[in-house]
């Protein structure tokens, strides 16, 4: 389920933001939870980086959402920015807190529609599963979707992936179980793959 947040100190678009997201997620049968905060004040208080998608108005009284979106990019690198403007360019400054995309208002449903589609698949590709490689002091987690099989030998395991071959001390069994739910199968003692 996606965890969706819209800051707007419109209550009209709050409400035209509920409509299209309801008609969106009723249409492909998803479960999806929207909070809405009435300034970029009442989201910076307590906030946490549960958020999959942030909506923001770049025009608020108080923090707008263009220093909201800066403050909220301090805690959370990953939440998915889309700013919503009636001024076109002011969305060139979204770049710099790394926002996918922007809304010129007064929002419509196909336009909506097409950017919501397109943060829903940024947010998702955020969520994916990824898998911790311990080597030598050094940590790296790849994607699940980037290992194409792991082998293991006298309690070495080597991860073949797209970025390269990868090799850490650990047990097949155990990492079976986890990897089991994305699609990973053993096809002997000695090698996972997917």
């Amino acid at each position: 389920m996606l965890r969706i947040c819209v800051a707007d100190d419109e209550p009209t678009c709050i409400d035209r933001l509920r409509d299209f997201l309801a008609r969106y997620f009723t249409l492909r049968d998803e479960r999806y939870e929207l909070t809405a905060f009435p300034n970029g004040e009442a989201l910076l208080k307590n906030y946490t980086p549960i958020y999959d998608i942030i909506f923001f108005d770049i025009e608020m009284p108080g923090t707008d959402g263009m220093q909201t979106a800066a403050r909220i990019r301090e805690k959370d690198s990953e939440t998915v920015i889309v700013f919503l403007t009636r001024m076109a360019q002011y969305a060139i400054k979204g770049y710099e807190v790394k926002a996918l995309d922007f809304i010129v208002k007064p929002v419509d449903y196909n336009s909506f529609s097409v950017k919501l589609g397109r943060a829903i698949d940024a947010a998702k590709r955020k969520q994916e599963y990824r898998i911790e490689i311990r080597m030598d002091g050094d940590c790296l987690w790849l994607p699940v979707s980037a290992v194409y099989s792991i082998e293991v030998n006298k309690h070495e395991l080597t991860y073949h992936t797209a970025q390269g071959n990868f090799t850490a001390r650990g047990s097949l069994s155990e990492l079976e179980g986890k990897l089991r739910p994305h699609g990973f199968r053993t096809c002997s003692r000695y090698c996972l793959v997917i």
